[in-house]
């Protein structure tokens, strides 16, 4: 059960804090001291408290707070689990429940920094999974040898349909044009994608032509389909030379995972591309990201 943080969590919370390894003993007082903050100010537009209970007792808490120099973004401050409940859901839980709170709010970004030593790769893979993009890295941050790594969702991202969002398709092409870009490169990544579609060469093959024609794409031959790697990376890859440029895709058998890279000197719209993509692999969840070549 998920609710609001209340007074009697403290204990219970402070107890499972004093077991993580990550956090400094600093950090540890400073989340004890931002829950006393927020029970007494009580201003749940500004910052929140949720905790995760089980048995009657708190094993994971998470905060948001608003930017108040930005339009709707809000800061995803704490999301702590307690050790034994990690990696079974608690952790995935709190954050769809920020996540939903926030969009009641009519929030429009959720963001977070976070270390880059190797204690918290997995924190950061979790981020990944959960549709946040790695926006920007600040190296030697926290302190020498540790950086500060900028995580971004946009909470109306996973929802994308691509035909339905003109705002969006103005913002990149206004850009494109503005910025005088040379071309345009969308990055796809397909989390949990049909099996049988990703190993199929005639599949595979059949989105590529599909995806040519649906963004106004020329193609120059036939699409090369190739089956590469080893182990946790064997997987068909594909490349299509179109006029403008190139379309290359791989696809990881363990994973049931997708990459896809559109580059061209002709605009297209990635939303579209987008949409389409998760949607002919039958994704379970799907991000993507644009960068202008100029």
């Amino acid at each position: 059960m998920i609710r609001l943080l209340k007074e009697e969590d403290i204990k219970d919370i402070a107890s499972f804090l004093g077991a993580l390894d990550t956090l400094s003993e600093k950090e540890k007082f400073f989340a004890i001291d931002d829950i006393r903050y927020y029970l007494f100010e009580n201003e749940p537009d500004k910052c929140c408290f949720y905790s995760y209970i089980e048995g009657g007792k708190a094993v994971g808490f998470a905060a948001y707070s608003r930017v108040p120099t930005a339009d709707h973004v809000f800061e995803l401050d704490w999301l702590v689990v307690k050790p034994e409940y990690q990696s079974r859901g608690v952790g995935s839980a709190l954050l769809k429940h920020v996540e939903a709170e926030l969009k009641k709010l009519g929030a429009r970004i959720l963001y977070l920094e976070t270390s880059s030593t190797d204690e918290y790769s997995e924190i950061r893979c979790f981020y990944d999974r959960s549709g946040f993009f790695n926006a920007g890295f600040l190296p030697n941050f926290w302190k020498v040898g540790d950086g500060k790594v900028i995580y971004v969702k946009e909470l109306t991202a996973g929802e994308f349909s691509g035909i339905d969002i003109p705002m969006e398709a103005d913002i990149i092409k206004e850009a494109y044009d503005g910025g005088c870009a040379w071309g345009l490169l969308t990055s796809i990544d397909l989390h949990g994608c049909n099996l049988e579609k990703i190993r199929e060469e005639a599949a595979i093959k059949q989105f590529v032509y599909e995806l040519c024609e649906l963004i106004g794409m020329k193609r120059y031959g036939d699409c090369e389909v190739v089956r590469f790697g080893e182990g946790d990376k064997e997987g068909y890859s594909a490349v299509q030379l179109i006029e403008t440029s190139i379309i290359s895709a791989h696809f990881v058998d363990t994973t049931s995972n997708g990459y896809i890279d559109i580059f061209s000197c002709k605009y297209y719209r990635p939303e579209d591309a987008f949409t389409f993509s998760k949607n002919f692999f039958e994704a379970k969840y799907a991000r993507y990201n644009h960068l202008l070549r100029v």
